[in-house]
């Protein structure tokens, strides 16, 4: 009883550590399995560009309507209500680029890790491949560290203007506004040169895998 209780054991072990090896090793390289991983890259990376463009775009509208609010000397219950759901807006649009960002660099990792897999396999021309891969690889990473920069821009500029609402519904004064004025135009003139920055990396990162 006691073998067979032991056998049961090792069988489990056994199952659970293949299990592991089979999780660790990801996708068999096959050129179907490549195809899908660059597609999905391709996919991420033109969502982050979409996701760019609308997160901006919020962002400059949401201080524009401040900055018509300010001039207006317009802080009503109602204007700061207005106010609240544009900073949901740009929170969640922020959030959702993050996300499209973060699956881009997964995808990336995924179909490099199973390029050098199949590369280290390869006994001829292992060291030659590996190499190119690395390049390409830091190349990648590369342009997925510039837009997480212009990212932390973005995420600052949504900051602020919850800080600026904040400030608001805890204190309808308006001293200072010309301050807040004109931090509204700054975000606006910033606007299309964080946009036009975050999408160029990714569109070096586009032409990065389309030569793979």
């Amino acid at each position: 009883m006691k073998s067979l209780q032991s056998n049961k054991t090792l069988i489990l072990a056994f199952t659970f550590l293949m299990a592991l090896l089979y999780l660790g090793c990801g996708k068999r390289a096959t050129i179907d399995n490549i195809n899908e991983s660059k597609e999905d890259l391709l996919k991420s990376l033109g969502l982050v560009n979409a996701k760019a463009d609308e997160t901006t775009e919020d962002i400059e509208s949401a201080y524009s309507q401040l900055k018509t609010f300010l001039d207006a000397k317009d802080l009503s219950d109602e204007t700061i209500k207005k106010l609240e759901t544009h900073l949901e807006s740009i929170k969640a649009k922020s959030d959702a680029l993050e996300g499209a960002l973060e699956k881009s660099e997964d995808n990336g990792s995924e179909l490099f890790s199973m390029l050098t897999s199949r590369a280290e396999e390869n006994q001829t021309y292992r060291e030659k491949m590996v190499t190119s891969i690395e390049m390409k690889e830091e190349e990648f990473e590369s342009k997925i560290k510039a837009a997480r920069k212009v990212m932390s821009k973005i995420e600052k500029s949504v900051q602020k203007y919850d800080d600026i609402v904040g400030f608001f519904q805890v204190n309808k004064a308006l001293e200072g506004i010309d301050d807040y004025i004109l931090e509204a135009d700054q975000a606006i003139k910033s606007g299309n040169l964080l946009n036009e920055e975050i999408k160029g990396h990714i569109n070096d990162g586009l032409n990065l895998v389309g030569e793979l």
